[in-house]
């Protein structure tokens, strides 16, 4: 008896997986895009620099050497959406950091993408996609201040390993018309899942350092009505040059979409520049590693601090083959001593 409940459920496994239909989703729902408007400006670059509210994204190892905490949220719009843009408007992103460690909010996709067959039928694709990530680095260093100060001297010259765990939610739909046939179907679903980074950051020089983030090694949304999906795996390489007024970031980036021909391969460049004490100016590039010219996207933006307040603003200038989508995004954040 217990053979043939085996079996039963075993088949039934079998043919749900038969029947299950593909998430809403596109292979870069997951990326996320930028996590504020400084790591905008400077292209995304920021996996080698030794300080940044970012790591949580691009490094987690470098919260190591936060000190005190900090609250950042940034605001995201887009001046024309095209076919296949993933990236939500509107409130994106809000980060606490304490120490070693932060606690953060995206909103990573936000889209409704449409196909038109040549026989006319119709087929629409909806999909949100959020993720709460729980980041931190130097567990051994999370104690009082002098505890804390202690490890960050330490850290000057060792290699320092950070990590993340990300809970992923999401709500997808889709929809297919068929006007020949008078067919049509449409279905909803919400989705749950995990993730898992690992990171590492080592100083080359006072002033140089490398890091590296493999992101999603383990990865997997769970969609009810939808199969599976395994999220894409990058590995993320950066070094960072940090200092007194001037930082530069070059990161190489590359992406492993599973099931999918898609491919990413990227070279970041940011360089910042603090004109004095309270005023910065940003600037960087995004392109493929093979440096098309129709890939090339240029970031432009500012900094403005005030005491402990500091905003930033950030344009993403797209010209792709003639086409112009601007991005922008302005952040908002405060230190706490």
């Amino acid at each position: 008896m217990r053979k043939i409940y085996l079996i039963v459920i075993v088949n039934l496994a079998f043919v749900s997986q038969i029947f299950a239909k593909a998430a809403p989703t596109l292979p870069n729902s997951y990326d996320g895009g930028y996590i504020s408007a400084r790591s905008m400006a400077m292209g995304g670059a920021a996996t080698g620099l030794k300080k940044s509210r970012e790591a949580y994204f691009y490094n987690p190892a470098s919260l190591a050497n936060m000190q005190g905490g900090a609250f950042e949220a940034g605001y995201f719009w887009i001046d024309k959406n095209r076919d296949g843009e993933v990236l939500p408007s509107g409130l994106t992103s809000a980060i606490v950091i304490s120490e070693s460690a932060s606690i953060s909010w995206n909103n990573l996709s936000d889209y409704s993408y449409k196909t038109i067959e040549s026989n006319g039928s119709r087929q629409n694709k909806e999909a949100v996609v959020s993720a709460v990530t729980i980041a931190m680095a130097n567990l051994s260093g999370m104690g009082n201040r002098a505890d804390a100060d202690k490890t960050q001297k330490r850290n000057k010259n060792q290699t320092i390993i950070g990590s993340a765990l990300t809970y992923l939610y999401a709500r997808g739909a889709d929809s297919y018309i068929n006007t020949d046939a008078n067919k049509s179907n449409a279905n909803t679903a919400s989705g749950n899942g995990f993730s898992y980074d690992l990171s590492f950051l080592a100083p080359l020089s006072n002033a140089l350092s490398i890091g590296l983030n493999l992101k999603n090694i383990v990865g997997f949304m769970f969609w009810n009505g939808y199969d599976r999906e395994q999220l894409p795996f990058s590995i993320r390489a950066g070094l960072g040059y940090e200092y007194k007024w001037l930082t530069i970031a070059f990161d190489w980036d590359k992406r492993y979409y599973r099931f999918t021909d898609m491919k990413g391969e990227f070279f970041h460049l940011g360089i910042e520049q603090f004109m004095n004490s309270f005023f910065a100016l940003r600037i960087g590039f995004i392109s493929r590693t093979n440096l098309d010219k129709n890939s090339l996207v240029y970031t432009y933006g500012f900094g403005l601090k005030i005491k402990n307040y500091e905003i930033s603003g950030a344009l993403e200038h797209n010209d792709i083959f003639g086409s112009n989508a601007d991005k922008y995004l302005i952040s908002v954040g405060m230190a706490i001593d």
